[in-house]
């Protein structure tokens, strides 16, 4: 199965968006405890990123991003 096909559908992008997060949730949350900057603020801008990070996954893939399987053997092709 081509990426392409892979990722046309929202949810399967949604979803990998989701676990991206709590890929760098706790990273990016232990760096800024680590710098004594105060937990609500911390939550908000985990809530913002989470925010960002979903509605980039739902662009379409086509119009704004970059192609993932070119046509012919040239590398990837913006």
């Amino acid at each position: 199965m081509r990426l392409k096909t892979i990722f046309d559908n929202k949810l399967i992008r949604i979803i990998l968006a989701l676990l991206f997060f709590l890929f760098i949730y706790k990273i990016i949350y232990s760096i800024f405890i680590f710098f004594s900057i105060n937990q609500y603020i911390v939550q908000m801008y985990m809530a913002w990123i989470a925010f960002l990070i979903l509605l980039v996954s739902i662009l379409p893939i086509n119009k704004y991003s970059i192609k993932i399987e070119s046509e012919s053997n040239d590398h990837f092709v913006p």
